[in-house]
């Protein structure tokens, strides 16, 4: 709605906002509240699921466990994917694509953005994932996911200085890129914070699934 306002005036400084305001489609708001949600159902969707019979007669649950980290990096390299064909398509049906051209690195910023909006959702996708092995229920890991973002988010917001990091100020690729602010070390140092948070969050999860008792969680 806040960018509905902006559409008709197509000025470089618009396209901007819309990117950077506070509901802005590329905003940290909309990843972290309005996009965890989505990108969790996405992945139900798109993967199936694992039944304890096949997972305890496998041979190696790491095996598996491999499997469902490729599901994890596919699918949010897909919904990123998705995300941000959507906010091109848009950007160019609502503006002249020579503001686009000549005024900022949209196209450029976009691509990049894309991997880190993917990285940041393979994060979600291991949180989800560690919950569910725990409470071995979607609709609560889900509910889990939401509010530890979410409320990482908020508290970031409102309680922590700008100047201290917190994982959700990794995701201003496309709105720091877009008015000339981030440096290619810039750049590098949010590629590696984000796979050094996958890599952690990846071996707590393999941990919980390669020693969780399937059958005793059927049984409840």
């Amino acid at each position: 709605m806040q960018n509905k306002t902006l559409i008709g005036s197509l000025r470089f400084e618009n396209l901007v906002v819309m990117n950077n305001s506070a509901f802005g489609y590329s905003s940290l708001i909309a990843y972290c509240v309005f996009f965890t949600v989505p990108y969790i159902i996405f992945f139900n969707l798109m993967t199936s699921t694992e039944y304890s019979f096949t997972i305890v007669r496998h041979k190696g649950r790491d095996a598996l466990f491999h499997k469902t980290t490729t599901k994890i990096g596919l699918t949010s390299f897909l919904f990123s994917f998705l995300h941000t064909s959507i906010n091109i398509i848009l950007t160019v049906y609502f503006f002249k694509l020579d503001i686009l051209l000549d005024n900022s690195q949209f196209f450029y910023g976009s691509l990049i953005n894309l991997f880190g909006v993917a990285l940041y959702f393979m994060v979600v996708g291991f949180i989800y994932k560690i919950f569910y092995e725990l409470k071995n229920s979607i609709s609560l890991a889900t509910l889990i996911t939401y509010l530890s973002i979410g409320l990482l988010y908020f508290l970031s917001k409102l309680f922590i200085p700008p100047n201290i990091w917190t994982p959700d100020k990794d995701l201003i690729i496309l709105p720091m890129m877009l008015v000339n602010q981030l440096s290619s070390i810039e750049l590098l140092l949010i590629f590696v914070r984000q796979m050094g948070q996958i890599f952690a969050l990846y071996l707590i999860a393999s941990t919980i699934y390669l020693r969780k008792d399937f059958l005793l969680n059927d049984s409840k």
